[in-house]
């Protein structure tokens, strides 16, 4: 027949020692244990880390000290030099039995305003009473199902457009669990600007055409230095000058092959005259880039061009 207390775990049939030590930081380690009634624990103390117990049960002690501890409850304990009273600091917490209470987590997103499509950062913020290690678990598709390959404070996911839910879980020695939740939302990317209806009137004409009624839009012409040197765009800019546009907002802009906009400048075309701007690109280097112009009734005129060195 076996004997009752072969039927209970190791750790709780006292008998076992532990330590705590310190090291060049300031802190215990571990900060928090939990031990059986009759194990006995020693702590790593010393003149630079003089040992004190928030009980006032002796102390403080300026070596080597250790303890037996027999009755379940908390022993808090803390340096006299870099800790204080209440777990601020270096101080920490040994549990002696099963007294347990039930841990905190809250969820804070580090990447600021995600995108669609990019990865976006959580970090879940945890702590348990006892100060144990708390194993975190992580639902990033807010299905309500925790990953069990998914653990540790941190996690990364992608998201599309539209609202969307984490959930993180921390779980203590015992059992005890604490939930946290974020919601968060990614904007859908700018519609693409929508191309111009064959059904919509023309443009008017400029004034120096008689019969405005029967005439067709002016087609704009853009002239422009096809071999332009680093300097030139540098000190004094790209000089563009755009005739037979019709009346409205004009706009520029000067692109690198990837599309990447790398100046624009905007002006307003009066029926009949031409209109020169003048684009700055500090940031261009040698090469082949392009010029993109776009006029009040819809329409673009792309122009290529080279950059010297």
């Amino acid at each position: 027949m076996l004997h009752a207390s072969a039927l209970l775990p190791l750790a709780l049939l006292g008998g076992g020692v532990h330590e705590v030590r310190t090291g060049d930081a300031p802190k215990y380690s571990p900060p928090g244990l939990r031990v059986a009634a009759g194990d006995t624990v020693r702590w790593d103390a010393s003149q630079r880390h003089p040992l004190a117990f928030e009980d006032g049960s002796g102390g403080p002690y300026d070596a080597d000290h250790e303890r037996t501890l027999t009755t379940p409850g908390k022993l808090a304990f803390y340096c006299l030099v870099h800790g204080a009273p209440g777990g601020a600091g270096m101080s920490g917490l040994v549990t002696v039995g099963d007294s347990n209470e039930a841990p905190s987590i809250t969820l804070e997103r580090e990447t600021a305003e995600p995108r669609d499509g990019e990865l976006v950062v959580f970090r879940a913020l945890a702590g348990d009473p006892e100060r144990l290690a708390l194993r975190i678990a992580w639902d990033l598709d807010g299905d309500g199902r925790f990953d069990p390959h998914l653990g540790g404070v941190s996690a990364v996911a992608r998201y599309g457009p539209g609202v969307h839910t984490v959930n993180a879980r921390a779980t203590d020695d015992l059992g005890l669990t604490a939930d946290g939740r974020l919601t968060f939302t990614i904007p859908a990317p700018p519609a693409a600007p929508k191309p111009p209806s064959d059904a919509s009137p023309p443009a008017a004409a400029p004034p120096a055409v008689t019969n405005a009624d029967s005439a067709p839009a002016p087609t704009p012409q853009v002239h422009a230095a096809r071999a332009i040197r680093l300097a030139t765009v540098r000190r004094r800019g790209l000089r563009v000058t755009v005739t037979a546009a019709p009346p409205g907002r004009l706009s520029a802009e000067l692109r690198d092959l990837r599309g990447r906009r790398l100046a624009r400048v905007t002006a307003t075309a009066r029926s009949g005259t031409p209109v020169t701007m003048r684009l700055r690109a500090p940031r261009i280097r040698a090469g082949r880039a392009r010029l993109v112009v776009r006029t009040a009734d819809g329409r673009s005129i792309s122009h290529p061009l080279i950059v010297r060195a």
